[in-house]
């Protein structure tokens, strides 16, 4: 069977997301460092690898992990809220700024007071990161702009050579 390059591609990232994934929870487990979904909003860390791929093996390892914790009574839509802040989140942190020392990026989240915070620690970029306002012709540009709507809000902080990217979701209704 002959295979396009963009299906070579796609079997590629998707084995790689597997791969990653299937590490990261048998690492978890084994070593101790997972959350009990049962026992309620245990912090969670990832440290993946600093590579596109890594954007969906973050958003799939917070869906399981909501799935398991999600607040009573939370918005509808609130899922998916937090999967696309995520994405845009660990997407932004590997296309402009450097990995960690380690050739990583950190991804964490936790449930506080109905809230949840998601934050990424990259190795810090060329400039801070700042929502812009892109044009309807741009093709990039929104990932920030995208955060800013869904969360109650986001920040950015600094510490030595790294950039932590910090939101914070509301899991109560919202009311426009």
């Amino acid at each position: 069977m002959v295979c396009s390059a963009f299906e070579r591609w796609a079997f590629e990232r998707w084995a790689f997301e597997r791969w990653a994934f299937e590490r990261w929870a048998f690492e978890g487990w084994a070593s101790g460092n997972h959350a009990d979904m049962t026992a309620g909003c245990e912090p969670q860390h990832l440290r993946l690898p600093f590579a596109a791929e890594s954007v969906g093996v973050a958003r799939h390892a917070l869906d399981d992990w909501l799935a398991g914790a999600i607040p009573t009574g939370a918005p509808v839509g609130f899922l998916d809220d937090c999967a696309l802040v995520v994405s845009e989140l660990v997407g932004n942190a590997v296309r402009h700024a450097r990995p960690l020392t380690d050739g990583t990026v950190d991804v964490d989240w936790a449930c506080t007071d109905g809230s949840l915070e998601i934050a990424v620690t990259d190795g810090g970029g060329r400039t801070a990161p700042r929502k812009r306002h892109a044009a309807s012709t741009d093709q990039s540009g929104r990932g920030l702009a995208i955060v800013d709507l869904l969360t109650t809000g986001w920040w950015v902080e600094t510490s030595g050579s790294c950039t932590t990217v910090r939101a914070q979701l509301d899991a109560v209704e919202r009311v426009a």
